[in-house]
């Protein structure tokens, strides 16, 4: 049993269920999507593709990586750069259009 500020006293009792703390945060997102689907908030794309956790990840490192490449491509076509030396190491050792083949 616990008391808060707000005044409000809660009981906590111990069970035998594992909880992962990503499955529950994937569960809450998949919810959220499917409630804004209902709602006619979000896009057939978006409801199509599950909205889960990994897709989530998964195209924040993909606009991370085009924003890198974009920034490269920029500053090699500037003239601030040449094709192999001082390239950024977040690239790996690739140019920008391999290392963006590779992310994909």
């Amino acid at each position: 049993v616990s008391g808060g500020q707000d005044r409000s006293i809660r009981s906590w009792s111990r069970s035998e269920d594992l909880v992962f703390v990503e499955e529950e945060r994937e569960r809450a997102l998949e919810a959220q999507v499917d409630q804004a689907a209902v709602e006619g908030q979000v896009g057939s794309v978006a409801v199509v593709g599950g909205g889960g956790l990994e897709s989530v990840k998964s195209v924040e490192q993909l606009m991370e990586g085009l924003e890198l490449v974009t920034n490269e491509l920029q500053e090699m076509q500037e003239g601030v750069k040449n094709t192999n030396v001082n390239s950024n190491p977040l690239l790996l050792g690739l140019s920008p259009l391999r290392f963006m083949l590779r992310l994909l």
